[in-house]
């Protein structure tokens, strides 16, 4: 079984559409399996990164251009169906360690709406010294 996870509660059906953030993508309506319907347990426009602590070659998502029949369940309240679930949950103010932390680590993961995250914060390079400052004299 495959899902697709809304805000929205009066989704009747489901209808292809470009996404916004990718132009040249076909209209698609995007699918999850249950494995990885975790990645959308979180608000629509929450940015987030998840690392699974298995490997497999089990794909986690599809894609569909047909239209689609929606059935409508509510989820209830996230934070508890995550901590039913075993998951570990992180709220941080600067996702961009957490995220280069996951890309090194050669885990599988995924990373959602991370062009909403906040902008990666850069520490500006400290001026060099030179030599005539270090030994006045």
């Amino acid at each position: 079984m495959l899902y697709h996870f809304s805000e929205n509660p009066g989704i009747e059906r489901f209808v292809p559409h470009v996404p916004v953030t990718n132009p040249d993508h076909p209209p698609a309506v995007w699918a999850i399996n249950v494995k990885h319907s975790p990645l959308y347990w979180f608000p629509r426009d929450c940015p987030r990164a998840t690392v699974w602590n298995v490997t497999d070659d089990i794909p986690g998502g599809r894609t569909s251009s047909s239209p689609g029949i929606a059935r409508v369940e509510a989820l209830g309240d996230l934070v508890e169906l995550h901590e039913a679930a075993g998951i570990e949950l992180h709220f941080v103010d600067n996702l961009w360690p957490t995220i280069d932390w996951i890309a090194a680590s050669g885990l599988p993961f995924s990373i959602v709406r991370k062009h909403l995250a906040q902008p990666r914060i850069t520490h500006p390079q400290r001026a060099s010294t030179r030599d005539a400052d270090r030994n006045p004299g």
